[in-house]
Formats: structure tokens, sequence, C-alpha cells
């Protein structure tokens, strides 16, 4: 699971790889210990309380990329109200 300190993210294949699967996973992204972490927290935790957590720009920008590509590989689209939120974010 673990690799250079993060781990290989597989949306086609539904999350994290394992040691031994880190070469199949085609589409696989890495991803930071941080990352994962903070995942698992959002997941388990309240999700009234999810708006308390506080990233930096650059775990919210992976975790972003890593959300969005699992969404794509589950509903073999792009979300509309996903792009709109994008394009709100861009323009601030």
């Amino acid at each position: 699971m673990q690799q250079n300190g993060g781990v290989r993210f597989a949306p086609v294949l539904g999350g994290v790889l394992c040691p031994q699967c880190t070469d199949e996973g085609e589409g696989a992204l890495r991803l930071s210990l941080g990352a994962l972490e903070t995942m698992k927290r959002l997941l388990d935790g309240d999700i009234r309380r999810a708006h308390m957590v506080r990233l930096s720009g650059e775990l919210a920008a992976e975790i972003d990329r890593a959300l969005s590509a699992y969404i794509l590989a589950r509903t073999e689209r792009r979300l509309k109200s996903k792009e709109f939120l994008d394009t709100l974010r861009s323009a601030r």
C-alpha cells in the first residue's frame, strides 16, 4: 500500500491498491498519506462537521483530484455540478 510515503489510488479499481497490485492500477494516482488519512477521517466523521476540517491548498487539490477521478470512474461521465463548482472556484 505505501510507496515512498504515499499510496497508489486506482479510481477504476475502487480505491487504494495493496503493494502487490500497484502495477495493475491503470490510471492510478499517487496519494499522500496525509490525503489518505484526511479522506478516511471525512468518511468516518460526522458530515455536519466536515466544513470544520481545514486543509492546505495542496492537500485540498490532491483530494479533489482523487475524488474527481473516482466519481468519473464510477459514473463514467463528468458531472455538470462538479464542473460548475470548479468554475466558481477558478473565478475567485
